[in-house]
């Protein structure tokens, strides 16, 4: 559980992060997937903190791709671009010492909508334990 920074905090009713890899010094595609419990307006900024350790360094201008995801009957999750009407901008802010990558909302988002994008970071230069991270 966490907390999407708005005017109210709302409740996630799912929230996910997968990665594409746990090699030293790969780049590292991650995925998050986000449902709240309540309608988010176009001024939302959602901010993940925690993944600490990897070697990218600050930029205000990470690339991010907005998905769309649907869930799978046999479980799991099918993602693809989200090319019209993407839900996130195309660019966050990271903080490499914090870990912290901070996007915002390009269009309302209904409540129970999924809300997921995917962006890169290059993991560290040697093995770590895993990180916790807040939404």
């Amino acid at each position: 559980s966490g907390v999407i920074f708005a005017s109210e905090p709302a409740r996630l009713e799912v929230a996910e992060l997968e990665e594409t890899t746990r090699v030293s010094s790969a780049s590292n595609s991650i995925t998050v997937r986000l449902r709240t419990g309540a309608a988010l307006s176009s001024a939302t900024t959602i901010t993940l903190t925690g993944l600490t350790g990897t070697q990218s360094a600050d930029s205000a201008n990470v690339v991010v791709q907005s998905l769309s995801c649907e869930p799978l009957s046999a479980g799991g999750w099918n993602c693809e671009d989200q090319l019209n009407f993407p839900a996130v901008n195309a660019t966050g802010v990271w903080a490499q010492a914090s870990g912290q990558l901070t996007v915002k909302l390009m269009r309302g988002v209904r409540s129970s909508e999924v809300i997921a994008f995917r962006f890169r970071v290059v993991n560290a230069a040697s093995a770590q334990d895993g990180k916790l991270a807040t939404i």
